[in-house]
């Protein structure tokens, strides 16, 4: 489990990694675009529905900003490391 140098080596579940990344990425993305609609909603971009819960709400910029962050820093800190796995 762990080589001469003390780092944690991933030789048997490297492809579960491989997946979670992906599956990390994934879900930083649909928060992604999540908060930027939140966002759109708030600034009045989207108004398909008049009297909508949503429309021209700050509530929902600070919200939709927030998801959105949120995202943009799982798509950043999902990808897999440069390190080599044994």
């Amino acid at each position: 489990m762990f080589h001469n140098n003390g780092r944690f080596a991933l030789s048997k579940r490297s492809g579960t990694c491989i997946r979670m990344h992906a599956l990390l990425r994934a879900i930083g993305v649909l928060a992604l675009i999540a908060g930027l609609g939140f966002v759109g909603q708030g600034f009045r971009f989207f108004t398909y529905t008049a009297a909508g819960l949503m429309t021209s709400q700050t509530r929902w910029i600070y919200y939709g900003v927030g998801i959105a962050v949120v995202g943009l820093l799982l798509i950043i800190f999902s990808r897999p490391s440069d390190e080599r796995r044994i």
